[in-house]
């Protein structure tokens, strides 16, 4: 019998290897079907071709009898238009974000769901849980991720056990200087009526995630665009592959909204998709993105939040100020 040193040994390897096969599949993803090398005669128009797909009319190979699967595979794919690549992309979207979207727009496009038509899908589908969801559910939801804002826990989630002095003090600075500014930004008196219509905003955004998503685009494109412009990856990419970039990190914030609204439903615990720990998460994504250190990734999102909201700010403004010249020269 293996003494207790030795079966420690074997599981730290075990637990190593483990690890070390999960970071491989995040970056390269589940192995691609090679395509078939055999002969194959056409059931519908009886052409002899190799491959998996018949050159003549394109139907595949593998026909066979008519199943349980392929009828609830018809019905699912037929009622929302959904193909083989949904499910994949879903699930790549939570555990590689950064780099599936790699994967797609460096050409393995094929596995993957098209970035708008995925933000639409997902959009109609949070918007029926919304509407069937009971107000009472999403009103104990706002107030528990209200009170989540105002405490530091997303802030001790990050794992600091493996950083150097300078590492921890750099976490440490980041987190204390969100709150920081979060809490002053909470502090702010504003008139009744700035309120209501912030209310009015909020209310509005919670169900229209698409819409907000495609209006807050144009800021986060210059605001991704100017933030990591020096990356080596950020070089290449010409603008319709951010914009394409974008989007898909759009997707995977319905997805994750999604899922906790249905755990606290479900579960009535969760823990808030508040805004410290949507910066982490586009952290992560921007790491695997841009193949940068996710320490180097914290700083860069960090200042690609505060421009984001600039130029929000800056628009804002300018609107504002529009608006009320236009209604001046017509109360006249």
């Amino acid at each position: 019998m293996d003494k207790p040193e030795i079966l420690v040994d074997k599981s730290f390897h075990q637990i190593k290897k483990w690890y070390q096969g999960f970071l491989e599949l995040q970056k390269h993803g589940p192995v691609r079907k090679q395509e078939s090398t055999s002969t194959h005669i056409c059931m519908h128009c009886n052409n002899q071709y190799e491959g998996d797909y018949c050159n003549v009319c394109g139907q595949k190979y593998d026909v066979d009898r008519i199943t349980w699967s392929y009828v609830y595979q018809n019905i699912f794919t037929g009622l929302l238009n959904l193909g083989e690549g949904f499910l994949r992309t879903l699930i790549d979207l939570l555990y590689r974000p950064g780099y599936m979207i790699r994967d797609y727009l460096e050409g393995h496009r094929k596995p993957y769901f098209k970035p708008f038509q995925l933000l639409f899908v997902l959009s109609a589908i949070f918007l029926i849980y919304m509407q069937v969801t009971l107000p009472d559910e999403l009103n104990r939801f706002k107030e528990f991720s209200e009170q989540g804002f105002n405490t530091n826990v997303m802030a001790e989630s990050v794992d600091t056990t493996s950083m150097n002095e300078e590492q921890k003090n750099m976490i440490d600075y980041i987190a204390a200087n969100y709150f920081k500014v979060a809490n002053f930004i909470s502090k702010i008196e504003v008139p009744p009526s700035v309120k209501k219509i912030f209310n009015m905003t909020k209310n509005w955004v919670s169900g229209n995630l698409a819409a907000t998503i495609l209006m807050l685009l144009p800021f986060w494109y210059l605001a991704t665009k100017r933030t990591f412009r020096k990356t080596e990856y950020g070089k290449k990419m010409n603008g319709p592959e951010r914009l394409v970039s974008l989007v898909y990190i759009g997707c995977q914030f319905i997805l994750l909204t999604f899922i906790i609204l249905f755990n606290f439903q479900i579960f009535g615990t969760v823990s808030p998709l508040t805004p410290f720990f949507i910066y982490l998460l586009w952290s992560y994504d921007h790491c695997q993105l841009f193949q940068i250190s996710y320490l180097r990734a914290l700083k860069l999102t960090m200042f690609m939040c505060l421009r984001i909201d600039i130029y929000i700010f800056i628009f804002a403004i300018t609107m504002g100020a529009i608006t009320m010249q236009l209604a001046y020269l017509f109360g006249n």
